[in-house]
């Protein structure tokens, strides 16, 4: 019999196989417990930096296919992070190619969640 975790895991990491563990949540449930966020995800071969107070929805109503990060933040941030990659966007003001800028700035938002950084040879 597996031993309860202090932390919970996401399902995706749960066994296939077995009985359901009350101390593990849904990857939906988690991003809906998240709050208001500044985030950076790939929609595309675009990345679109947002503001969102629901990251589970956004990401489902954006079609995104790769979430990038995310850290604590309001519409405000969001509106500074935008005025700073400008020249850089690619469609509207809030989707971005993925130039090194533009990484350099999701990686800001990767650390809070103790991502690895993106490499800048990813960008176009």
């Amino acid at each position: 019999m597996r031993k309860h975790s202090a932390h919970p895991v996401f399902e995706a990491d749960r066994p296939a196989l077995g009985p359901k563990d009350p101390d593990i949540i849904t990857r939906a449930a988690a991003l809906r417990a998240v709050g208001e966020v500044v985030y950076a995800a790939r929609v595309g071969e675009h990345i679109k930096i947002g503001h969102t107070t629901n990251l589970q929805n956004r990401l489902n109503q954006l079609g995104a296919t790769e979430l990038l990060g995310f850290q604590p933040g309001t519409y405000d941030d969001e509106q500074q992070i935008h005025r700073e990659l400008a020249i850089w966007a690619a469609k509207g003001r809030e989707y971005y190619h993925p130039a090194p800028p533009v990484i350099l700035a999701v990686n800001a938002i990767r650390q809070f969640c103790h991502l690895e950084p993106l490499p800048y040879e990813d960008a176009a």
